[in-house]
């Protein structure tokens, strides 16, 4: 990896974006049986600060993606 992208994750992602961006890498990298549906949910708790709540399903995703598709 060169060093423009190492200082792109250093000085522009919070730890929380990192701990997400190593789990969807992580799922990636090692294309094995690995659960990529738990290592995305994985993600995305992190980036919201593991405020998810316990249960949540295919509804709470769906209104996370409609709330975030208005706000862009």
């Amino acid at each position: 990896m060169d060093e423009k992208m190492k200082n792109f994750i250093s000085d522009s992602l919070g730890h929380r974006e990192k701990e997400a961006l190593k789990t969807v890498v992580g799922a990636i990298y090692f294309m094995d049986n690995s659960d990529y549906l738990t290592a995305l949910w994985e993600a995305a708790n992190n980036l919201l600060e593991d405020t998810i709540p316990e249960g949540a399903n295919n509804d709470f995703i769906c209104d996370l993606y409609d709330y975030l598709s208005d706000e862009l």
